[in-house]
This record gives C-alpha cells, structure tokens and sequence, in this order.
C-alpha cells in the first residue's frame, strides 16, 4: 500500500454542508431578533383583527428557535442526550425564555407568564427530543 501525502490529494471539496451552516447562522441572525421584537410590541399596537393561540404562537415560536440554536452549535445531525452540549444549550434557551418573561412583564398590555416559559420549554425539549431521534435513525439505531 503506498502512501499519499496531503499535498497530493489536493485542496479540499466544499460541500454542501458549508453552505447549510451559513443559512442556519442568518436564520438565526434573523429570526432571534424578530421573535424578540414581535413578544416586546405593546398590545396596543397589535391590530385587533390578529387572532393567534398563544400557546401554538410560543410552541412554534421556541421550537424553531431551538432548531436554529442547535444546527449553529452542529448538533442538527448529532443530538445526544448524554451531552454536556445539549443540555448546555437547552439551558440557554431556557434561561432566555425565562428571561424574555420577565421583560415582557415591564411592557404596556403584556404580561410575563410562567404557563408561557412552560410551553417554551416543551417545544425546546420537542425539538431536542425530534433531534435525537433523527439522529438514532441517520445512525442506524432507529
């Protein structure tokens, strides 16, 4: 067998990989914000006509950004429940969703919730949960 040198093999290939890291980093650019912004509006200046579930709003709203937070820490593909990682990350999350609570509650018509942090944390976990699954599956242990 011989050997080949790292010269020989050439530059390395981009893959689309690179491409999905940088999507994910813009979403999450994006989309942290906007969700901050839109939860800090006063419910003077939300029109009257705007009907949404509070709980389905917060459900969607923190399983998407669990989502964006774990594909930016490149644990999209790779969720365990045994890592430091994970639960590092699902306890930002959860901090910042206790947080954001907490703000609300200085905004005109808004009130900070624990039923709401409580629904947060379920699309977290969800989301986690979602994750690790595909991840038993890409691996083989379904």
């Amino acid at each position: 067998m011989t050997k080949v040198s790292k010269a020989e093999l050439g530059p390395p290939q981009k893959h689309r990989t690179g491409q999905r890291s940088r999507l994910a980093l813009v979403g999450l650019c994006v989309y942290w914000p906007t969700i901050f912004i839109i939860s800090h509006i006063p419910k003077d200046y939300v029109p009257k006509n705007v009907t949404v579930s509070g709980v389905g709003v917060h459900l969607g709203a923190y399983f998407v950004l669990t989502l964006l937070v774990f594909l930016n820490a490149g644990l999209g593909h790779n969720t365990h429940l045994r890592s430091k990682k994970t639960w590092l990350l699902v306890g930002a999350i959860a901090a910042y969703a206790a947080l954001d609570e907490f703000v609300q509650s200085f905004i005109q018509g808004r009130s900070g919730n624990i039923i709401d942090w409580t629904v947060d944390m379920s699309a977290c976990l969800l989301c986690v949960g979602l994750l690790r699954l595909l991840t038993g599956i890409r691996q083989g242990r379904g």
